[in-house]
C-alpha cells in the first residue's frame, strides 16, 4: 500500500504512521510538503489513498 500523506503538522505525522504501520505492515508513505511535490505525486498516479491536512490544502488551492 502506497499511502500519500500531505502533511505540515508533526503530531499529524507521527500519529499517521503509527497508525499506518499498526494497520499496513507492507506500506510505504510518501509526504508531499509543498504544491510542486502534491503535483509530481499526482500525475504520477502511483498512490492507494492520500491522508491530507487542512491547513496545508488551504494553502495549495
Amino acid at each position: 500500500m502506497i499511502i500519500v500523506m500531505i502533511n505540515n503538522n508533526r503530531s499529524d505525522h507521527a500519529r499517521v504512521m503509527r497508525e499506518s504501520q499498526r494497520e499496513f505492515s507492507q506500506r510505504q508513505v510518501q509526504e508531499i510538503l509543498d504544491v510542486a511535490d502534491f503535483e509530481q505525486v499526482i500525475a504520477k498516479g502511483h498512490f492507494d489513498v492520500v491522508v491530507p491536512t487542512i491547513d496545508l490544502l488551504e494553502g495549495m488551492v
